[in-house]
């Protein structure tokens, strides 16, 4: 199995070019938890919809900070753990500690020591106002043996450091720790050439009670690589113990009495360990109930990964993905809290990192399958999402220490919030949800929102520090199929020099649309060097996970063989096949263009490249049901089918031998004449005698049938019943 991400091994250096890519009304929208769980009893474990709200570090230079390598949660507190943060000296790293309910910034937490490459907040553990943070890499008794630093979080003072007292460099002694009232492990799984070791300490004295180390335990073990404490019970993981197979794994019980010995009362192996699993990669402990990583198990494809309950000692569930697949690496992380139980992976699927939740007390199947899933609602491919989790209560937090929002590999962490009573809609979005995309800034007032067949999208004002004095708004979209992962669409200030010149931004987005799965429109407005009121609007496409394109944009044209210039857009479809149509006027004076010839409607497919339809006013009307009549002023207004390719649209129609312009309404398909639907004049279609007179809106159904609105004139019209 391929190692995880272990930045123990060397003193880790912040990267100085980015490392590769390892890597969504006015109070909320709904479609009907990250993490729900049950505290105490057997309680069935309920998925439900939480509010999300994204924190990032402090640190004067972000980039390299891997924020959320570790965190921790209670019902007072949220700690992040910032390892290689190096404001200090470099990569000594710190904590920060955020305030669990209202998560505003409460202080940054850096080591008493000032050594380079402590690796300070590598792990984190939390009891009540008590903190415990492992600097792998810390000078202990000796020089980077590691070191752990217990804290009291009201005051951010140092209350104990904590060493081994058999220390060696490179023991790793703080890789993995746990914590209680009563007592602090720490885990150290490079202990003797990666035999592992794990220390329990008195929390009160921080005197260290006991060595703990597996019978028969060989190098290469990394016994101590995954701690768990649930009272005087520890739970230690060795990944690379030959269980039943080589590397397959296992994770041991002890137990201490009042006097300090420890107990070791049971070895725990799955029941169908193979090799190279890692089975106790992760570890979490809930009174008897033990949740168990093997993130190396080949069930699902090589490396797809597993986890596993036991009771006692005894293996009573088996954890996997509905799908599974290769080197994903379920069960990388692990966290448990009554009945719920919480996985994470440590390689990305082919859209991003997810976290899973099961039903750990399901009686009805040994072999359970996920409850939902999760993800981060704007991470990317390689984000880390799901490294580090915890849980308490109804709250939850999700580590993403590859998260770039901030910086090359900055990181961030998730907060899940409200996941202990059921909502009977699933929310996509709410009034004080952190803004996708941005920093420091939050959802405020909803201007739109659209369904589509996986989901929906929207667009809303920012609020907060990072919203521009909160004049800055943006379109989101979400995907409700998959878990609801909101893949980041156009805000105010992208940059998006790669496609108009360096410099260029979005100053202003006017307008969104999404009726497509994978692919948003939005008309924006331009603004840098080169961008003027000629050639300052654009309709841009954003792909799911990739960066927005070009598909119009005001200036010169080649769309209609010559040199004319886009002028406006006034209106823009989208539907479900793969095409757009947009109303435009062009500028008078550019490429022949004048009075006579300035309006039209164009269909195109949805990159833009192929032009579908040209409808242009001055141009005569295809098709022999028009007598040779021409396309006179456009109304500015398009609707687009959902199939077959049609566009439906109105103009004044000028008769061939001159005469007053006539309303009309037709539809056209791609690559096709248009057809006739209404013409002022014609019947409407009750029988009054009554005729069409003008027409106020159209759009059409699922299959291209046009729907319109428009006024009558004749003997039974009044003001009262003439539209």
């Amino acid at each position: 199995m391929k190692p995880l991400i272990d930045l123990c091994r060397t003193k880790f250096r912040k990267p100085r070019v980015p490392a590769p890519r390892r890597k969504w009304g006015q109070y909320g929208l709904f479609f009907g938890s990250l993490l729900g769980c049950a505290i105490g009893g057997i309680v069935e474990a309920w998925s439900l919809e939480p509010t999300v709200t994204k924190v990032f570090g402090r640190g004067s230079d972000p980039a390299g900070n891997l924020f959320g390598a570790s965190v921790a949660v209670s019902d007072r507190f949220l700690i992040v753990g910032e390892p290689s943060n190096d404001d200090a000296p470099p990569a000594q790293g710190a904590v920060n500690v955020f305030d669990a309910k209202t998560h505003r910034f409460l202080r940054k937490i850096v080591s008493p020591d000032t050594a380079d490459g402590d690796q300070f907040g590598f792990s984190v553990a939390l009891c009540g106002e008590l903190l415990l943070v492992g600097a792998p890499l810390g000078d202990g008794i000796a020089a980077d043996s590691g070191t752990a630093f217990l804290f009291e979080l009201p005051s951010g003072r140092l209350l104990r450091r904590l060493i081994a007292g058999d220390g060696a460099s490179g023991d790793n002694f703080g890789r993995s720790v746990s914590l209680n009232r009563k007592y602090a492990l720490v885990g150290a799984d490079q202990v003797m050439t990666g035999t592992g070791a794990a220390y329990l300490f008195e929390t009160p004295t921080g005197f260290q009670l006991a060595k703990w180390v597996a019978a028969g335990g060989a190098p290469g073990d990394l016994f101590g690589y995954s701690v768990s404490l649930s009272g005087a019970i520890g739970a230690v993981g060795a990944p690379g113990a030959d269980g039943g197979s080589p590397g397959s794994g296992a994770a041991y019980w002890f137990d201490t009495d009042e006097t300090g010995t420890v107990n070791e009362r049971a070895n725990l192996f799955p029941a169908d360990g193979a090799t190279d699993d890692a089975f106790g990669t992760s570890i979490a402990l809930d009174g008897w109930r033990t949740l168990i990583g093997a993130p190396g198990d080949d069930d699902s494809g090589p490396e797809s990964g597993s986890a596993y309950v036991f009771f006692q000692a005894s293996q009573v569930k088996k954890l996997r993905p509905v799908f599974g697949s290769n080197d994903r690496q379920f069960g990388a992380a692990v966290a448990l809290s009554g009945n719920l139980a919480v996985v994470g992976v440590a390689n990305a699927s082919s859209f991003r990192e997810e976290v899973f939740l099961f039903d750990a007390a399901d009686p009805s199947r040994s072999e359970l399958t996920e409850i939902r899933r999760f993800v981060a609602p704007d991470g990317s491919i390689d984000d880390g999402f799901g490294r580090s989790i915890a849980v308490c209560g109804s709250k939850a937090v999700v580590g993403a220490l590859f998260n770039e929002q901030a910086g090359s590999t900055a990181g961030a962490a998730y907060c899940f919030q409200g996941l202990a009573a059921p909502f009977p809609a699933k929310s996509i979005a709410q009034r004080g949800d952190f803004a996708p995309r941005t920093v420091d800034a939050r959802i405020g007032t909803f201007r739109g929102a659209w369904g589509n067949p996986a989901g929906a999208s929207y667009t809303a004002a920012l609020t907060g520090p990072g919203s521009n004095r909160n004049r800055d708004h943006g379109n989101w979209i979400a995907d409700t199929v998959i878990g609801n992962p909101q893949f980041p669409s156009i805000v105010r200030r992208t940059d998006v020099g790669s496609l108009f010149g360096p410099g260029v931004a979005v100053a202003k987005v006017e307008g969104h649309l999404q009726n497509v799965y994978d692919l948003a429109l939005s008309s924006v407005v331009l603004g840098g060097p080169g961008i003027t009121s000629a050639n300052s609007r654009a309709i841009l496409g954003t792909p799911a996970l990739a960066g927005p394109f070009e598909i119009l944009r005001t200036g010169p044209t080649n769309r209609f063989g010559g040199t004319e210039t886009f002028s406006r857009f006034l209106e823009l479809t989208q539907s479900f096949a793969n095409d757009l149509s947009v109303a435009y006027s062009l500028r008078i004076g550019t490429g022949g263009v004048g009075k006579a010839n300035d309006s039209g409607v164009i269909q195109l497919d949805n990159g833009g490249m192929s032009t579908e339809i040209r409808a242009r006013e001055g141009n005569v009307i295809p098709g022999a049901g028009f007598g040779g009549d021409s396309y006179g002023q456009f109304t500015g207004r398009v609707a687009q089918a959902d199939s077959e390719e049609i566009s439906v649209h109105s103009f004044f129609r000028l008769p061939a031998g001159g005469g007053t312009p006539i309303p009309q309404l037709v539809a056209q398909k791609a690559g096709q004449d248009p057809t006739d639907v209404a013409t002022r004049g014609d019947m409407e279609p009750s029988g009054s005698g009554d005729t069409f007179l003008n027409f106020l809106s159209e759009t059409t159904d699922l299959f291209g049938h046009a729907i319109f609105r428009a006024t009558l004139t004749g003997p039974g019209a009044t003001k009262a019943n003439n539209e």
